[in-house]
């Protein structure tokens, strides 16, 4: 016979179910706790993401008000004295105002955003925050940084000068709008967790900057801009030199004429310069001279000199007539503008890369006149900073004369010249011409030499310059032999 198989006593399975029943019970209450616990996480997630979204959203805001203030009255017209609202203020670009504030409601545990045009304006809600449990603001002057009662006290300042400025927006009517270097306390709070923050406005002008006694004072360390020297280069054209101011000889028939006659007088004030060498002025009227002046300190790489003479003449010892000079800046100079066309030209940088903090430039007149034109250059920093060099390319070109002291030249035939009439019975007749002289009858130029096939006309300032050269003609007078005619021709220049 087979065996007989054998089932659980009654014992057996009451211990089973038993056992059974307690791993159940802890079963249920380990799942009830995790449950339990994330729904606490979950709450305080929530809470942690609400109470730093508002953080965030108020330090972003501090950056754009003008003003940020704790009113006597919410926008609902109720007292703020418990500092339930904190409320913020800007302009635009137009000039237009914007407030916005926070309120805070305890019985429903809610922090609300409003929108309001204008002080005790109707308010609009924007948005509301959850799960605040508390939340307190109040505006304190720049002096309660020093009281050990206030919210914002530090100790930090104790025995510093403190400077109170408020930038008020509404005048008297309202005091409370104001910016500048006063503080906003704020703490705002959740189930299980705490913020407190101090919120300044960013329109407090630099007086009312906090600064403490430290010693040295902080000194802030400006940027050096760019320059140039000198900024007023006079040029002449290429392979010339630079004219000389004239004073006249003591016998120069012409020089009484013209001043009888009301033209303008030179000084010898200006010596010649040397070819293609420049002359510096003080400013873009080109009428006086940068004379006797040194470079700059900085300007210069050690080693390199330059300075003018008592005309302006220009001299650096490795031949340049511009330096460009930033100190501390390494990097390159590049030109941004250039107006002057064919009249200048820049042949060469020293250094050839153009690299800071030192340049030197060798500008040169080149095949046309100018008068003003400029060039700029600029630094490549992350602010840039800029020079420009004005030049004037002077000389003569046909009727064109441009430059204090440059000379135009007229050719005549000379002193006398053609035919001594033959006023006989039967003569040949014929014209001898005499010249009487030069002079300037309109505008800022002098006669600078006369007679001769030499005849000159020297600029003394800007404006058209109109000369007359007076010639007697002798001629036969019919049978009365000879007779002089007064003969005048006029010549213009301009600049």
């Amino acid at each position: 016979m087979g065996a007989r198989s054998r089932g659980f006593t009654l014992v057996e399975f009451v211990v089973a179910v038993g056992i059974a029943v307690v791993l159940g019970y802890f079963l249920v209450r380990a799942t009830g706790t995790f449950l339990h616990w994330s729904a606490i996480q979950a709450q305080r997630d929530g809470e942690h993401a609400a109470i730093e979204s508002l953080v965030d959203r108020w330090r972003a805001e501090e950056d754009s008000a003008w003003a940020i203030f704790t009113p006597a009255t919410d926008v609902n017209g109720v007292s703020n004295g418990d500092g339930h609202e904190i409320d913020f203020f800007t302009r635009d670009a137009k000039y237009r105002s914007y407030f916005w504030a926070y309120g805070y409601d305890s019985a429903k545990q809610t922090l609300t955003r409003y929108l309001y045009g204008a002080p005790g304006g109707a308010a609009t809600i924007d948005e509301t925050y959850s799960g605040v449990t508390s939340f307190y603001a109040r505006t304190y002057p720049l002096t309660a940084l020093q009281d050990p009662s206030s919210k914002v006290y530090s100790p930090l300042y104790n025995g510093a000068t403190l400077q109170p400025g408020a930038v008020r927006f509404y005048g008297a009517s309202r005091p409370d709008i104001a910016g500048g270097n006063q503080i906003t306390y704020v703490r705002v709070e959740g189930p299980s967790m705490v913020r407190e923050m101090q919120l300044a406005t960013r329109s407090a002008p630099s007086g009312f900057t906090v600064v403490l006694q430290y010693t040295p004072a902080p000194t802030a360390t400006p940027k050096v801009a760019l320059n140039a020297w000198p900024q007023y280069v006079e040029l002449p054209m290429g392979g010339q030199s630079l004219q000389t101011s004239w004073a006249p000889a003591p016998r120069d028939v012409a020089y009484y004429v013209n001043r009888l006659l009301g033209g303008g007088v030179a000084n010898a004030a200006l010596t010649s310069c040397g070819v293609n060498q420049g002359r510096a002025f003080t400013d873009g009227a080109f009428s006086t001279p940068l004379a006797n002046a040194r470079a700059p300190v900085g300007a210069l790489p050690s080693g390199v000199t330059g300075s003018t003479d008592a005309s302006g003449c220009i001299s650096f010892s490795n031949g340049a007539n511009v330096a460009l000079y930033e100190p501390g800046y390494t990097g390159t100079f590049v030109q941004t503008s250039n107006i002057c066309g064919l009249a200048v030209a820049i042949s060469s940088d020293i250094p050839a890369s153009a690299q800071g903090p030192m340049v030197q430039l060798v500008s040169r007149g080149g095949t046309e006149l100018t008068r003003g034109c400029t060039m700029t250059w600029q630094d490549q920093g992350s602010t840039p900073s800029t020079t420009t060099t004005t030049y004037e390319v002077s000389g003569c070109n046909g009727t064109l004369l441009v430059g204090l002291g440059a000379t135009c030249y007229i050719n005549y035939l000379g002193d006398q010249w053609g035919t001594p009439p033959d006023c006989t019975p039967g003569g040949s007749g014929g014209i001898q011409y005499t010249y009487m002289g030069s002079f300037v009858t309109s505008g800022p130029g002098v006669i600078v030499t006369a007679g001769g096939q030499n005849q000159s006309v020297q600029r003394t300032g800007s404006g058209t310059i109109t000369v007359a050269e007076k010639v007697n003609e002798l001629m036969c007078n019919g049978l009365q032999g000879t007779k002089i005619i007064n003969a005048t021709t006029n010549v213009s220049f301009t600049d």
